[in-house]
């Protein structure tokens, strides 16, 4: 695909699930899929690792705002803040 024309960026994106379903907590679920881009940090085409880092980043994040969701909702209560 990276020779097709695609950049890391796109391919990345694409890495992204648009719908997504999951037991447990969601932050656990983020977690799993970062672990999932590790591989591609150390291939030896630095294309690839930036796809790997670029996907991560972003699950990363969505982990991260998961768990402040997580946090809250247990202080909180679900829905209540």
């Amino acid at each position: 695909m990276l020779d097709a024309g695609y950049v890391p960026e796109d391919i990345a994106n694409e890495a992204y699930p648009r719908f997504s379903s999951w037991w447990g907590e969601e932050s656990a679920m983020w977690s799993k899929r970062a672990e999932q881009f590790d591989r591609l940090l150390s291939h030896e085409d630095k294309r690839i690792q930036k796809i790997g880092e670029l996907a991560k980043a972003r699950v990363e994040a969505s982990r991260e705002s998961a768990l402040n969701r997580e946090q809250q909702e247990a202080i909180h209560g679900l829905g209540s803040w």
